[in-house]
Protein backbone atom coordinates (compact mmCIF):
# COMPACT_ATOMS: atom_id res chain seq x y z
CA UNK A 1 0.00 0.00 0.00
CA UNK A 2 1.19 3.46 -0.84
CA UNK A 3 1.29 6.38 1.54
CA UNK A 4 -0.04 9.63 0.14
CA UNK A 5 1.93 12.83 0.58
CA UNK A 6 0.83 14.83 3.59
CA UNK A 7 2.68 18.14 3.08
CA UNK A 8 6.02 19.67 3.95
CA UNK A 9 8.29 18.32 6.62
CA UNK A 10 9.71 20.51 9.37
CA UNK A 11 13.11 20.63 7.66
CA UNK A 12 11.57 21.78 4.39
CA UNK A 13 9.66 24.53 6.21
CA UNK A 14 12.85 25.69 7.96
CA UNK A 15 14.67 25.83 4.63
CA UNK A 16 11.88 27.97 3.12
CA UNK A 17 11.96 30.29 6.15
CA UNK A 18 15.74 30.65 5.87
CA UNK A 19 15.46 31.56 2.18
CA UNK A 20 12.72 34.11 2.89
CA UNK A 21 14.84 35.57 5.71
CA UNK A 22 17.87 35.99 3.45
CA UNK A 23 15.79 37.64 0.73
CA UNK A 24 14.19 40.01 3.24
CA UNK A 25 17.61 40.83 4.67
CA UNK A 26 18.74 41.93 1.22
CA UNK A 27 15.54 43.66 0.12
CA UNK A 28 14.74 45.80 3.16
CA UNK A 29 17.96 47.92 3.13
CA UNK A 30 17.66 48.40 -0.64
CA UNK A 31 14.05 49.50 -0.22
CA UNK A 32 14.99 51.98 2.53
CA UNK A 33 17.68 53.51 0.29
CA UNK A 34 15.16 53.79 -2.53
CA UNK A 35 12.65 55.56 -0.25
CA UNK A 36 15.33 57.99 0.97
CA UNK A 37 16.33 58.81 -2.64
CA UNK A 38 12.67 59.61 -3.33
CA UNK A 39 12.60 61.89 -0.28
CA UNK A 40 15.70 63.72 -1.56
CA UNK A 41 14.07 64.21 -4.94
CA UNK A 42 11.17 66.04 -3.26
CA UNK A 43 13.57 68.87 -2.49
CA UNK A 44 14.67 69.09 -6.11
CA UNK A 45 11.03 69.38 -7.17
CA UNK A 46 10.23 72.06 -4.57
CA UNK A 47 13.05 74.40 -5.62
CA UNK A 48 11.53 75.20 -9.02
CA UNK A 49 10.01 78.54 -7.86
CA UNK A 50 13.35 79.61 -6.36
CA UNK A 51 15.23 78.72 -9.56
CA UNK A 52 12.71 80.67 -11.60
CA UNK A 53 12.83 83.69 -9.26
CA UNK A 54 16.65 83.82 -9.36
CA UNK A 55 16.70 83.53 -13.16
CA UNK A 56 14.03 86.23 -13.60
CA UNK A 57 15.74 88.58 -11.15
CA UNK A 58 19.05 88.15 -12.96
CA UNK A 59 17.41 88.65 -16.38
CA UNK A 60 15.63 91.84 -15.29
CA UNK A 61 18.35 93.46 -13.15
CA UNK A 62 21.54 92.03 -14.65
CA UNK A 63 22.78 90.99 -11.21
CA UNK A 64 21.70 88.92 -8.25
CA UNK A 65 19.97 90.34 -5.15
CA UNK A 66 22.27 92.24 -2.81
CA UNK A 67 20.60 91.80 0.59
CA UNK A 68 22.78 90.14 3.21
CA UNK A 69 19.98 88.51 5.23
CA UNK A 70 18.51 85.36 3.68
CA UNK A 71 14.94 86.38 4.53
CA UNK A 72 15.47 89.78 2.86
CA UNK A 73 16.96 87.95 -0.14
CA UNK A 74 13.85 85.84 -0.50
CA UNK A 75 11.65 88.95 -0.30
CA UNK A 76 13.83 90.68 -2.90
CA UNK A 77 13.36 87.66 -5.18
CA UNK A 78 9.59 87.94 -4.70
CA UNK A 79 9.28 84.58 -2.96
CA UNK A 80 7.09 83.68 0.02
CA UNK A 81 9.08 84.07 3.21
CA UNK A 82 8.92 82.11 6.45
CA UNK A 83 11.52 82.12 9.21
CA UNK A 84 10.86 78.41 9.77
CA UNK A 85 10.68 77.22 6.16
CA UNK A 86 12.45 79.84 4.05
CA UNK A 87 11.07 79.82 0.52
CA UNK A 88 9.37 76.47 0.97
CA UNK A 89 9.13 73.14 2.70
CA UNK A 90 7.52 69.81 2.13
CA UNK A 91 6.82 66.48 3.73
CA UNK A 92 10.55 65.64 3.82
CA UNK A 93 12.08 69.08 3.26
CA UNK A 94 12.55 71.34 6.26
CA UNK A 95 13.71 74.52 4.51
CA UNK A 96 14.68 75.94 1.12
CA UNK A 97 16.62 79.19 0.86
CA UNK A 98 18.95 81.24 -1.37
CA UNK A 99 22.51 81.86 -0.13
CA UNK A 100 23.83 85.00 -1.80
CA UNK A 101 27.49 84.60 -0.80
CA UNK A 102 27.76 81.14 -2.37
CA UNK A 103 25.13 81.82 -5.06
CA UNK A 104 23.33 78.64 -4.07
CA UNK A 105 19.87 77.33 -3.46
CA UNK A 106 20.11 75.20 -0.34
CA UNK A 107 17.75 72.43 0.70
CA UNK A 108 17.70 71.06 4.26
CA UNK A 109 15.85 67.80 4.99
CA UNK A 110 13.86 66.85 8.08
CA UNK A 111 13.60 63.03 8.06
CA UNK A 112 16.11 60.35 9.08
CA UNK A 113 18.60 59.27 7.76
CA UNK A 114 19.00 62.65 5.99
CA UNK A 115 17.71 64.80 8.85
CA UNK A 116 19.59 68.12 8.96
CA UNK A 117 21.55 67.25 5.80
CA UNK A 118 21.79 69.65 2.86
CA UNK A 119 21.79 69.53 -0.91
CA UNK A 120 22.82 72.60 -2.93
CA UNK A 121 22.29 73.95 -6.43
CA UNK A 122 24.96 76.48 -7.37
CA UNK A 123 24.19 79.13 -9.98
CA UNK A 124 26.76 79.39 -12.75
CA UNK A 125 26.53 82.43 -15.02
CA UNK A 126 28.32 82.19 -18.36
CA UNK A 127 27.70 84.18 -21.50
CA UNK A 128 24.43 85.62 -20.25
CA UNK A 129 22.94 82.23 -19.43
CA UNK A 130 22.28 80.57 -16.11
CA UNK A 131 23.17 76.96 -15.38
CA UNK A 132 22.56 75.06 -12.15
CA UNK A 133 25.14 72.67 -10.70
CA UNK A 134 23.65 70.25 -8.17
CA UNK A 135 25.83 68.73 -5.42
CA UNK A 136 25.73 67.42 -1.90
CA UNK A 137 27.57 69.59 0.59
CA UNK A 138 30.90 68.17 1.63
CA UNK A 139 31.44 66.65 5.04
CA UNK A 140 28.83 65.69 7.58
CA UNK A 141 26.46 68.50 6.53
CA UNK A 142 25.73 66.99 3.11
CA UNK A 143 23.30 64.32 2.02
CA UNK A 144 25.25 61.03 1.77
CA UNK A 145 26.29 60.24 -1.81
CA UNK A 146 24.22 57.03 -2.03
CA UNK A 147 21.00 59.06 -1.60
CA UNK A 148 21.86 61.81 -4.10
CA UNK A 149 20.27 61.59 -7.57
CA UNK A 150 22.66 60.67 -10.39
CA UNK A 151 22.44 64.20 -11.83
CA UNK A 152 23.85 65.60 -8.58
CA UNK A 153 26.79 63.24 -8.14
CA UNK A 154 30.26 64.57 -8.73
Amino acid sequence: MRRSARGLTLIELLIVLAIVGVLAGLAIPAYRDHVTRAQVSEGLALIAPVKTAVAEYYAVHGHLPTASNWLALLRELGLPVSTAHGAGSGTYVERIWWNQAAQQIRIRYRVPPIEGKRLTLTAEFAGGSLRWQCASESGSEGVPERFVPATCRR
